[in-house]
């Protein structure tokens, strides 16, 4: 029963046992000052990682950013860390002590499994999945859930310091795709570590960090080329893989997944051949907000075989008027040759 106190859902206050009293409350120690915090993931920020989601700031229904943006949804106390798919995560990235503190608690052993295969009653209780939990100045910790199976690398009472190798990420626990989810504390509560203050102007990361914690309302973080249209699923489960196309090949399709659509978001989608051609183009007006998403377009192959040489697919995302973000324009290639 101590072990589910310390790991309770995420909805809730999940590394501390019960409130103390209002009494106790008024006696304790407030927290001390505050660490600054430095990258929780070995990664490069929108280039092998993202940020998925962001921490609720509105306390009714809906779910409002920092930057009043929706990168977040109902009640997301935390601050997800993606990256790219199943493969990455088997590869392994490392998750790291934001600062110097002791482990006060962890758990292993949990399969990483997506939640939407093994339904969320198969891991109630257990939600934040393998994690670990340190403790840093007086009144102040960090909690690092989901992480990899049998990757955790520290043990209860450690001491460690920021940067230090503690597990990888992982998908075990409420967890749909590799992520790590990042809980901050302060006196017992979580905080936004991007905006600790009422105003929202003081935030928790070092400075090396807030420069690579740039803001984006939404971010396209995975693409690829197949030669049937890809299935939903599959790329909502991290599973779809990227197939060899040739002059031969029945049709060319290039898919996009996105964090942060906007309801209103206009999105652009074209597909190069060589020298420039293009072979397929579509845009489409986003309509309702969704965190996860993806979009694809291309075309079957006629009578003629596909020139080879290099194809390009590139996505943009224009935001809806009056919404926070900048256009947002990535691409994938491929060389097409024959078989």
């Amino acid at each position: 029963m101590r072990w589910r106190l310390l790991f309770t859902p995420l909805f809730a206050i999940a590394i501390f046992a019960s409130a103390p009293t209002a009494t106790a409350q008024s006696t304790a120690p407030a927290a001390g000052p505050a660490p600054q915090l430095a990258l929780p993931i070995a990664c490069n920020i929108n280039v092998d990682c993202w940020i998925a989601k962001y921490f609720d700031k509105d306390p009714g229904p809906g779910g409002r950013d920092h930057r009043d943006g929706y990168r977040t949804n109902d009640k997301h106390r935390g601050t997800d860390f993606a990256i790219r798919d199943l493969d990455a995560m088997k590869a392994g990235v490392a998750v790291l002590a934001s600062a110097d503190g002791k482990v006060r608690a962890l758990r292993d052993g949990m399969d990483d499994i997506n939640v939407r295969v093994i339904g969320v009653e198969a891991i109630k209780g257990r939600e934040c999945g393998n994690a670990v939990v340190i403790d840093h100045a007086p009144g102040w910790a960090t909690q690092y859930c989901h992480l990899r199976k049998g990757s955790v690398r520290v043990k209860k009472g450690q001491t460690v310091k920021a940067g230090d190798e503690i597990g990888l990420v992982g998908q075990s626990g409420l967890a749909e795709f590799p992520h790590l989810h990042l809980n901050v504390f302060r006196d017992r509560k979580r905080i936004d570590p991007f905006a600790v203050s009422d105003d929202g102007a003081t935030q928790l990361w070092n400075a090396a960090v807030r420069s690579q914690l740039r803001y984006e309302s939404i971010s396209t973080y995975d693409g690829g080329f197949r030669e049937a249209l890809p299935e939903k699923e599959r790329v909502k489960l991290g599973t779809i893989q990227d197939q060899k196309i040739s002059t031969l090949s029945p049709a060319i399709v290039y898919w996009a997944g996105f964090f942060g659509i906007r309801a209103g978001d206009k999105i652009k989608q074209t597909l190069l051949g060589p020298n420039g051609r293009v072979v397929a183009e579509r845009e489409t007006v986003q309509a309702k907000n969704q965190i996860r998403g993806f979009r694809w377009i291309g075309r079957k192959r006629g009578a003629q075989q596909w020139p080879t040489g290099e194809y390009i697919g590139r996505t943009t995302v224009t935001p809806a008027e009056g919404a926070v973000g900048d256009v947002s324009t990535v691409e994938v290639k491929i060389t097409v040759a024959r078989p």
